[in-house]
């Protein structure tokens, strides 16, 4: 339970920094809650780890957000951060039945390369089939 406490904090620091990192400016820096070192998603924190100056905030951010709107964005924030959807995301139970029907059909017959209506239709049902009643592995 330690352990799921913990993963579950780090979840909410990451969804935090989405959004504080949308927020910084050249002048406000806000990415203290951002991924750091040199493989993070977040320039600043990457840059920073591997001894550089960072970028320019206009050329990584490309849609940035104004200081303003934090207060109407917060709550939504506030709600994906909860304790009791985190707790609730941590039994890593699909969220989306349409999504993991959806992966097996891909996996059956994948969207890289071309097939036809019969070829498709076919891996419909059998995804549908092994959705419905699960696979046996022998």
């Amino acid at each position: 339970m330690r352990f799921a406490r913990t993963k579950v904090e780090a979840i909410k620091t990451a969804i935090y920094a989405t959004l504080f990192h949308s927020i910084s400016t050249v002048r406000k820096s806000q990415h203290f809650k951002c991924l750091t070192g040199k493989d993070s998603w977040c320039f600043f924190q990457a840059d920073l780890a591997r001894g550089e100056v960072p970028g320019p905030l206009v050329k990584h951010v490309k849609t940035p957000l104004k200081e303003t709107h934090l207060a109407k964005i917060m709550p939504i924030y506030q709600r994906l951060a909860s304790n009791e959807l985190l707790q609730r995301c941590m039994r890593c139970v699909t969220q989306n039945a349409t999504e993991s029907l959806h992966s097996i059909v891909w996996k059956i017959c994948s969207k890289e390369t071309s097939a036809t209506l019969r070829r498709v239709t076919i891996a419909v049902c059998d995804a549908v089939c092994e959705f419905n009643f699960g696979t046996k592995n022998h």
